[in-house]
């Protein structure tokens, strides 16, 4: 807008107060006359209560009265923050700034006001879409639900929406999006984005107050039990027990026969039942202290067959012992069985084995590890299969380790492994040979403060290839598990190393009491690829002339030197002696994989003075 034009505007603004102001009193002295008369004072409103524009554009407001016969419909224009949004006297808004401003509109009769929130950003995100979360529910009378629009995209400049209802008798809906439900029926909410007249709706189901019993249906019916499944469906009312009765009599009640259950989907098999006999089952619930009642279902229980509830024993990763009974009373079965299966009151139609007698005693082999299985013992009469209630049992986890070595000494091999989640310990069996027993040898690994399994196999022989495998016992069955590892021990042909006293020195000629120290030279053969630091906690290594703590060498052959200082006395009958060294520990650490191989100098004694 041109400087001139804001001016001009102003300007305008102020004769219009002039004038106002030079006829008030001639207004007020013609209404003397008419001091009965009954003044109006008309409102003012805006067609939009907010408005997003981008910065240079523009948009008019419309201000309009009530009543819309008005005669004085004038009114001026101002905005609170002119350095952000300007406005004309015709409405017209012109985006200047990002930021926001409210706009303005007075009647000049009354002054009454309407205002509209702008606000000004660098760009203006256009609605895409709008959803309704949810799209479709049920509502019981009287009730509320508060909707929620989601417009798109999400950073939107305007995600104003308008609800309505198409059916206000039925449900109401307030600018928020909070219905309200009137009366039973459906209805339809409807939001309609301010930008771009997206629109999207909910569809509403109004119920009235109770609650909702099904007729039960009645299944999987034997000599002695009978499945019965049916629904409970509350509106508005509080459920506190829901159940299914049933009588040898009609029209069963909760002082007859019930089970107590919970939810609104009932599933249960009534057990215990006389053979060949009529029953009349309703589901029931009960509400403020009093049963309700659905209508009622017959069923005739067959002929009597008596099979026990499977027991379970020895379960391990991969098999299980049943065992059972089946009772006829003198009737002779066509067959008789086990049937199991990963779902629910296995059939005969899942997995099945075909045993013979009244006493039940199979083991399921080729299970899946870590899985829960459901199984009931059988029998056939005729064309009728009859079934036990259903024992459930879930197999053992495998245990799953990879052992890797750590530490390789001449007689001792250090692992660790990452532990399963829960174990604290594990079992293992070495030797070797391949695939080793508990016939063999066998130890402990242990979670270490790291979280890592623990195991050092000791008093091995030197250059001997060990294998190792992890175990469980249940009962008397050793399971033995796949992840088998072998492991060399230090002195064999692709690890050799031997060494020779050079010679020894006191480190002062002078003093018969003098330290000592002690020369050795290592030779070695090592046919494992890689680069290897040499090292020792007790003395000096050297490849050429410096000695040093540690030393470099690589895959092949070649030597070394250790000298260590020593020099404690002791003494043995009229002979004195130097220990120059303990036992001493010389390592060679893989620098690619971290392995480290340990070669140990025994305790060497001298002759002294």
């Amino acid at each position: 807008m041109l400087r001139g034009e804001k001016s001009n505007g102003k300007l305008r603004h102020v004769l219009v107060v002039i004038v106002i102001s030079f006829m008030l009193p001639l207004a007020i002295g013609c209404s003397k006359d008419d001091s009965k008369e009954e003044v109006t004072i008309p409102d003012i409103a805006l067609n939009k209560s907010e408005l997003a524009l981008e910065k240079g554009k523009t948009e008019r407001l419309i201000a309009s009265f009530t009543p819309a016969e008005t005669p004085d419909k004038g009114h001026v224009w101002a905005s609170s923050a002119p350095g952000v949004a300007v406005v004309d006297e015709t409405g017209m808004v012109t985006a200047v700034e990002p930021g926001e401003a409210v706009v303005t509109a007075t009647a000049l009769t009354g002054k009454k006001k309407a205002t509209c929130k702008i606000t000004v950003v660098d760009k203006v995100v256009k609605v895409t879409g709008v959803s309704i979360k949810p799209t479709e529910t049920t509502m019981v009378v009287g009730d509320d639900l508060m909707l929620e629009a989601v417009v798109t995209p999400e950073n939107a400049t305007n995600k104003t929406v308008a609800w309505s209802s198409d059916d206000s008798k039925i449900a109401s809906v307030d600018a928020a999006g909070k219905v309200t439900a009137i009366a039973e029926g459906k209805v339809t909410i409807e939001a309609t984005t301010d930008d771009g007249d997206k629109t999207a709706s909910c569809r509403i189901t109004i119920v009235n107050r109770g609650v909702e019993i099904s007729k039960p249906e009645v299944s999987d019916i034997t000599s002695v039990s009978a499945l019965v499944e049916g629904t409970v469906k509350p509106s508005g009312v509080k459920v506190t027990e829901v159940g299914i009765c049933y009588s040898t009599s009609q029209s069963p009640t909760v002082n007859d026969k019930k089970v107590a259950l919970s939810g609104e989907d009932i599933s249960y098999t009534l057990t215990k039942l006389e053979a060949n006999t009529t029953y009349y089952v309703r589901i029931y619930a009960v509400v403020d202290g009093a049963a309700k009642y659905g209508d009622q279902a017959m069923f005739t229980t067959a002929v009597t067959v008596e099979i026990s509830v499977p027991q379970i024993s020895s379960i391990s990763s991969s098999s299980a012992q049943i065992s059972g009974t089946i009772t006829t009373y003198g009737l002779q079965m066509d067959e008789v069985g086990i049937c199991y299966s990963t779902t629910s009151m296995p059939t005969v139609d899942a997995t099945k084995a075909v045993l013979s007698g009244n006493k039940i005693e199979y083991t399921l082999n080729e299970l899946t590890p870590e899985t829960a299985y459901y199984v009931r013992i059988y029998a056939k009469l005729g064309a009728e299969y009859y079934y036990g209630d259903q024992g459930a049992f879930t197999t053992s986890g495998i245990i799953k380790t990879h052992f890797e070595p750590t530490d390789i000494y001449e007689d001792k091999v250090v692992l660790t492994s990452v532990a399963p989640s829960g174990v604290k310990k594990v079992d293992v069996c070495y030797g070797t040979s391949p695939n080793p027993k508990i016939t063999d040898n066998v130890t402990t690994a242990s979670v270490g403060s790291d979280g890592k399994l623990r195991l050092s196999l000791t008093k091995l022989s030197k250059g001997t290839t060990y294998y190792l495998r992890a175990y469980s016992r249940v009962d008397s069955k050793i399971e033995y598990y796949d992840d088998e590892v072998s492991v060399k021990t230090v002195g064999g042909n692709d690890f050799f190393v031997k060494y020779t006293y050079e010679r020894y020195e006191k480190m002062d000629d002078t003093n018969p009491y003098s330290r000592y120290r002690v020369f050795l030279n290592f030779t070695y053969d090592i046919k494992l690829a890689g680069t290897y630091l040499v090292e020792t906690d007790d003395g000096e290594l050297k490849k050429a002339a410096d000695y040093s703590q540690s030393i470099y060498i690589e895959n092949g052959t070649g030597t070394f030197y250790y000298m260590r200082k020593g020099g404690d006395v002791s003494y043995s009958g009229a002979a004195s002696y130097i220990d120059f060294i303990t036992e001493a520990d010389i390592r060679f650490t893989n620098l690619e994989n971290n392995l480290r191989y340990h070669f140990t100098v025994p305790a060497k004694y001298y002759k002294g003075y």
